[in-house]
């Protein structure tokens, strides 16, 4: 039931967004559907897709969740949703180990900046080592937009 309702709301949220979603599929008949299927579907590998939104309320930045559970091979999708520009950049210092080494290695260390509603950054964990990865807004952080990745063999 929460899926669906996640859904809905995903649907409605994006109903007005014409531009700014990467959409891997296809434009049909139906562009909504096909928004939210661009943002569920996996984009590497064979796992889960876990979505994070990027969230500004007021004067109050945040992710929506801050705690992320995924396994390796999982995909975490960080969703903007705002108009303020975000960029999402991972602690390479806090990183498990061998963990700095795969962000960098994968090109995950720094995202691009998002700047339009909906637009979407994909962190894909092939090969990622177990453990726990900070992360952060970058433009937010000091108003304490930060979140924890935990990923599990």
């Amino acid at each position: 039931m929460r899926r669906y309702l996640f859904l809905f709301v995903i649907s409605a949220v994006l109903a007005g967004c014409e531009d700014g979603l990467r959409v891997r599929a296809g434009e049909g008949e139906d562009p909504v559907r096909d928004r939210v299927t661009a943002l569920t579907a996996p984009a590497a590998g064979n796992g889960d897709v876990h979505i994070v939104r990027l969230v500004a309320r007021g004067d109050r930045y945040f992710f929506e969740p801050d705690e992320v559970h995924v396994r390796v091979g999982e995909v975490v999708r960080f969703v903007h949703t705002d108009h303020q520009p975000e960029s999402i950049a991972f602690d390479i210092a806090g990183a498990p180990e061998g963990g700095a080494e795969f962000l960098v290695r994968q090109n995950l260390a720094a995202g691009p900046l998002l700047t339009t509603p909906g637009a979407v950054y994909d962190v894909p964990l092939e090969g990622a080592p177990p453990g726990v990865y900070p992360f952060f807004s970058v433009p937010h952080a000091e108003f304490g937009m930060r979140g924890r990745l935990h990923v599990a063999p």
